[in-house]
């Protein structure tokens, strides 16, 4: 990890949780830039808090992944093309397509980022469109003056499934946490180009998707506790 000068404005820095050796805890046997063999498999069943998951674009074979090499937000959301084609890809780009939900309201999620648990799926308008980006909603980089995360509704229909953005919560210096955005109305996930934008369309072809299971598995090994240390509760794991 990079440190900040005191002269340089700070950022949001590329955290990364880690296990042994340094290597992350999702995958103790290589780095990022490993490589293995994969089965996309569609995700069927109810969604709940802390599902993990990878979001297709319905009728393709593309992936909306992280972009963590962006130089604005702490990172940018973009369509990977063909990713599903293939089996084979680093550890870095499966877990870039990969996201968890975290749970807000009833049947409501945030979408965080499965590489970089402290970015939250957020929207900025880029060229006169509510666009979705990644933002830090909690490290010691958050900027307070912008930080704020979606919350998410997901509709099935068959092997489809279309998002809503029904909420937003931006942080609040005042209150010292974040509060939900009174004003804010409802809008739908699309896809436009390569990136995701938000849209009061419904019904098109473009704004479903398909959910796919995680494919590297992030839970904590429960042999990870030689001492028999008695555990307690963690709401993201």
């Amino acid at each position: 990890m990079r440190v900040a000068a005191w002269s340089e404005k700070p950022r949001a820095a590329k955290h990364k949780v880690l296990g042994l050796r340094g290597l992350p805890l999702c995958d103790l046997r290589g780095d990022e830039s490993t490589t293995r063999r994969v089965t996309w498999t569609p995700h069927t069943g109810a969604l709940t808090n802390l599902t993990r998951l990878s979001l297709g674009i319905e009728g393709t074979q593309n992936l909306l992944v992280i972009d963590d090499n962006d130089s604005e937000y702490a990172a940018a959301l973009k369509v990977e093309s063909v990713m599903v084609a293939a089996n084979t890809h680093t550890n870095d780009a499966l877990v870039r397509a990969m996201f968890k939900l975290i749970e807000v309201g009833i049947d409501t999620y945030m979408l965080v980022s499965a590489k970089h648990s402290n970015y939250a799926v957020d929207f900025d308008t880029i060229g006169g469109v509510k666009t979705l980006v990644m933002r830090d909603y909690r490290s010691y980089f958050m900027d307070a003056s912008t930080a704020g995360f979606l919350t998410f509704t997901f509709t099935a229909s068959g092997s489809t499934t279309h998002i809503t953005a029904s909420e937003r919560h931006a942080y609040s210096t005042s209150a010292g946490s974040f509060v939900p955005d009174g004003s804010w109305t409802s809008l739908n996930v699309a896809i436009d180009g390569l990136s995701a934008v938000l849209t009061t369309q419904t019904g098109t072809a473009f704004t479903a998707f398909s959910l796919y299971l995680p494919t590297l598995d992030q839970d904590i090994p429960f042999d990870f506790n030689p001492a028999q240390l008695e555990r307690v509760s963690n709401d993201e794991f």
